[in-house]
Parts: C-alpha cells; sequence; structure tokens
C-alpha cells in the first residue's frame, strides 16, 4: 500500500480526486489532503510518504518550491504534478527539477490517475528496491484461497492470487511461497522499529478484500502477534495448517491471530437429541428456512468456542442420524464413516448439503400426524418429539407425560383428542414401522431388532409386530427377502 499525499489549494479539486478512486482497492492510500506546500512539507518530514500529488500554483509555497524543497531533503518518493493548459513553462520547469509527470486538471477521470499513480510506484519501487530488514524478527504470515461456493477446488485459485499478494507486499521485501495448492506462506520482515502487528494485519486484511473484488475468489488470513526469528518463523507453517481449519467456520474474522484460537471441547450444554429436535419442530413448525437457520445458528455458537470443526461436523452428523431413524420412512442415515461425505471447505457448503439430506428425510416420512403439526398445543408437539426420539428406548406414558411436565391421563386424552391417535398405540406403530424397516434391510436376529425400537421382550415384540403387520417378523423377513413386500 503506496501512501500519496495530495496538495491543491482548491477545496474542489481535494474533494473531487478523493472521490475519484477506490484509493485502498487500487493498492494506495491517501495520507492526506493539505491546501499549500508548506504543509505538504511539514506532513512529509513527519510521515512516511511515497508518492506527492501536487498543484504547481498554490499560496504561501508553491509546487515548485515543494519539489526543491523535497530535493534538498533527499525525498525518495516520486512527485506528480497537476497543471492547467497556461502553466507549461512551470510543468517544464517542474519535470527537470525531478517529477516523474503531469495531469492536466481538466482531463483527470479515475482510470488515468490510477495509471499515473501505477507508474509512480513502480518507479518508487525501483529507486528504493525492496527494502532489507534491519533485524532478523519476522512476522510469518498464512493466507488461504478458495473459490466461492466449491467445496474441493484445484491450486488455481491461489496461484491467481499471488500476482495480488506479491503486489500488496512488494515493499516489504516479505518471502512469498505457494504451498500446498491453497495456501499461501508469507515471512513479512520488521523493517522499521515500529513495525507492528496490527500495520501487518491492516494489510492482510486490504490484500484478502482485493482478492475478492478482483478475483471473486474467498480468502482467509492468520497472523501471529509477536515477531520472531527467520528460521522459527519458517518452522511455523505446519502450526497454520492446522488452525487453518478453522476457516471452515464462514462466520469468523476473515484474519484472525494465531495466538488467539485454541481449539476446545463441545460444549455439556451441546446435545445431539436437543439439536435434532430442535430443527424438526422447526422444519414443521417454520418450514425448511428456519430449519436451516436454526441449524447456522448452532454452528456460529460452536464457531465461537471455537470447536474443532470435524468435532462439529460429527455433532450434526449425529443429531441428523437421529432424525433419520426417528422417522421410519428416512432412506439413509448420516453415519461419521460414510465414504461418500466429506468435510467441505465451509460451514455454509456443509449446511446447505445436510439440510437438503434432511428435508428428503421429513418430506418422506410416513409420520402424519407432523403434517398438522403446527396446530397442536405445545405440550402435544413436544410429547411428539419425545417420543420420535426416544421411541428406541424402553420408555412409558409416564416417561412421556415426565418430558412435558404434565399428568400421564391428561396428556393421553389431550394428545388423543388433537391427534386423533391414542399416545400408547401411537409409539407401537412408530416402533413397528421402524422395526419392519429394519428387517427389510437384513437386519436377520429379532432380538437385535426388538431391542432396536425399545422393546426387550422378544416375545412381546413378535406378537405386537404380527398384530400390526398381520405376519410374523421371520415371515415378514422371509417376504422381504423374495422382494415381495
Amino acid at each position: 500500500m503506496y501512501n500519496v499525499l495530495l496538495a491543491d489549494d482548491e477545496a474542489v479539486m481535494r474533494i473531487a480526486l478523493r472521490k475519484m478512486l477506490d484509493w485502498e482497492a487500487s493498492g494506495f492510500r491517501l495520507a492526506a489532503a493539505v491546501s499549500n506546500g508548506a504543509e505538504a512539507l511539514a506532513y512529509i518530514r513527519a510521515n512516511p510518504v511515497d508518492i506527492v500529488l501536487t498543484d504547481l500554483r498554490m499560496p504561501v509555497m508553491d509546487g515548485l518550491d515543494l519539489i526543491q524543497a523535497l530535493n534538498d531533503d533527499g525525498f525518495t518518493g516520486a512527485i506528480l504534478v497537476l497543471s492547467n493548459y497556461a502553466d507549461f513553462e512551470l510543468v517544464r520547469t517542474a519535470l527537470t527539477s525531478g517529477a516523474v509527470n503531469y495531469m492536466l486538471k481538466l482531463d483527470i477521470d479515475g482510470d488515468k490517475l490510477r495509471k499515473q499513480l501505477s507508474a509512480a510506484a513502480a518507479q518508487v519501487v525501483e529507486k528504493s528496491g525492496p527494502q532489507k530488514p534491519r533485524t532478523d524478527s519476522y512476522y510469518p504470515c498464512f493466507l488461504s484461497i478458495r473459490h466461492i461456493g466449491v467445496t474441493h477446488d484445484t491450486n488455481e485459485p491461489a496461484r491467481r492470487a499471488l500476482v495480488i499478494i506479491e503486489q500488496m507486499f512488494a515493499e516489504t521485501g516479505a518471502e512469498i511461497e505457494l504451498m500446498s495448492g491453497k495456501d499461501v506462506f508469507l515471512l513479512i520482515p520488521v523493517s522499521e522499529p515500529g513495525e507492528t502487528a496490527q500495520r501487518v494485519m491492516d494489510k492482510l486484511q486490504q490484500t484478502v478484500r482485493q482478492i475478492q473484488v478482483y478475483l471473486s475468489l474467498s480468502s482467509r488470513a492468520l497472523i501471529v502477534e509477536t515477531s520472531m526469528p527467520l528460521e522459527q518463523a519458517r518452522g511455523m507453517y505446519p502450526e497454520f495448517e492446522q488452525a487453518s481449519r478453522v476457516f471452515f467456520y464462514t462466520s469468523l474474522p476473515e484474519v484472525q491471530y494465531l495466538d488467539d484460537l485454541a481449539f476446545r471441547p463441545i460444549p455439556k450444554s451441546f446435545d445431539p437429541v436437543t439439536a435434532a429436535s430442535g430443527y424438526v419442530s422447526a422444519y414443521y413448525g417454520q418450514g425448511g428456512e428456519q430449519a436451516g437457520a436454526y441449524l447456522s445458528g448452532l454452528m456460529d455458537r460452536l464457531a465461537s468456542v471455537p470447536v474443532l470443526p470435524v468435532k462439529a461436523i460429527e455433532f450434526f452428523r449425529k443429531a441428523a442420524d437421529m432424525i433419520a431413524f426417528a422417522f421410519p420412512a428416512g432412506s439413509h442415515t448420516f453415519t461419521s464413516d460414510d465414504a461418500d461425505i466429506k468435510i467441505p471447505d465451509n460451514t455454509d457448503a456443509f449446511l446447505a448439503g445436510l439440510c437438503a439430506r434432511l428435508s428428503g428425510v421429513l418430506d418422506n416420512s410416513d409420520s402424519q400426524l407432523f403434517k398438522r403439526y403446527e396446530k397442536y398445543r405445545k405440550e402435544v408437539r413436544d410429547a411428539l418429539l419425545f417420543v420420535h426420539f426416544h421411541y428406541q428406548e424402553s420408555i412409558t406414558l409416564d416417561d412421556v407425560a415426565k418430558s412435558v411436565s404434565l399428568n400421564r391421563d391428561y396428556l393421553c386424552r389431550l394428545f388423543n383428542r388433537e391427534t386423533g391417535s391414542p399416545m400408547f398405540r401411537y409409539i407401537n406403530s412408530l416402533r413397528m414401522r421402524r422395526a419392519a424397516s429394519l428387517i427389510t434391510i437384513g437386519n436377520a436376529y429379532m432380538s437385535a431388532v426388538a431391542s432396536a425400537v425399545g422393546m426387550s421382550d422378544q416375545f412381546y415384540f413378535a406378537r405386537v409386530f404380527k398384530k400390526y403387520h398381520g405376519i410374523s417378523p421371520s415371515e415378514y423377513g422371509k417376504k422381504a427377502a423374495r422382494g415381495s413386500m
């Protein structure tokens, strides 16, 4: 980022030039705008300035006197002059005195200004060359670049971004290396006694924004808070690579200090059953969009801890497994060892895929009572959720009533009145539908099937199954094997 000083006694011109260019996006910072040469000289002597953009006709000290004073001071930056058509002789004097070029005020636009500033910046670099570090002290930094919305990309985005990264850090003498295809590792020397991590972070933030604006790529960065010797800085890459897994969380800042990242366990307040029932309640009560927002809120809370992304993904998959098992017509469970499920690069992609698959489970469910879910009283809705997420346990009607803080007999009457189905019969029908699906997919041991649906007595299970399906579990299994079910 090059610091530019503007000197012009016309306030309108100062305002126009300030608004004519997106300065930071173009790689420049308008450090100051003053009204005469004396103010400009005082500022330059007290602050770092790379390019001076000065009018020639000004009160107190004009542009030519400013150029001469800067020459006397040994100014190593570049000087551009602003002129009117009648100032040709003054322009010629300015150019022979060291100005690198001139611009006609009536002819300036954003593109011309950007080109002139870029050319001046190139001359600054050519004259000074990359700065050599004054101490053996460096800030290691890490940049991760991805295609927006693509979960598994190649090294092409990082190579494209190198052009901007090298331009942004050209004057620092930084070592820049493309690493694992999507990652760039930087070693930025402490070139000035006042160099701070915050200044480096500011430059990283500007770099990230430029990559996003000009290349439409997603970019995130990490930096340490304290500079270190060169060899220690070079050895930081594995730690950066490990910590970069936090980039999975899209809700976190784009640039972070490595020192602030310490992955922690999932809080005890996070329960997969609660997450699963909350999603189902939102889905049937408010729709898929609100259900997705519910999961996003949970993910944001895990990001704020932060939880190791693979643990967060395991948590959501466990909750999804419970939803798939809770609704018997669901065709797929989300087990953590599924070969077809890969960890995506960010939470947006992961949650979008998860919600799409859960919608398939819930939309295809044969649990008709949930079609009128939003019309039930809260106690009935909560009882339905409790039954669906606990029917594989040996629950009783008392357990269901306790979960919603109601008397058992009162809850049974309320449930029957609102849903049209006796609660005990509904629990058994849910268990028998799940038992049938387990037998269909090849579970041959009836004791295991009975246990999976909350019935410890295999013989009682067989009687209930036959009453519900008309044939015994073993006969049902034989027909399923022949494809006649």
